[in-house]
């Protein structure tokens, strides 16, 4: 995990932003069931990837056309 975190703190772009990244060492319920709320946020705003999802997103933070 430290060579991972590592590795993004160290991720720039041509025009300087830098990352800043932290180890969450916290334990979540396998299964737990998200709000409405958040599941319209989310599907309002993010949008996974058809072929590998997990991985791929992109994020519009005006939200999507519908």
């Amino acid at each position: 995990p430290q060579t991972a975190l590592r590795t993004v703190e160290q991720t720039r772009t041509q025009t300087g932003l830098s990352v800043t990244a932290r180890i969450l060492d916290a334990t979540y319920e396998i299964g737990r069931a998200c709000s409405d709320t958040f599941r319209d946020v989310k599907d309002r705003f993010i949008r996974h990837d058809c072929v590998n999802g997990q991985w791929n997103y992109l994020v519009d933070p005006n939200g999507f056309a519908c």
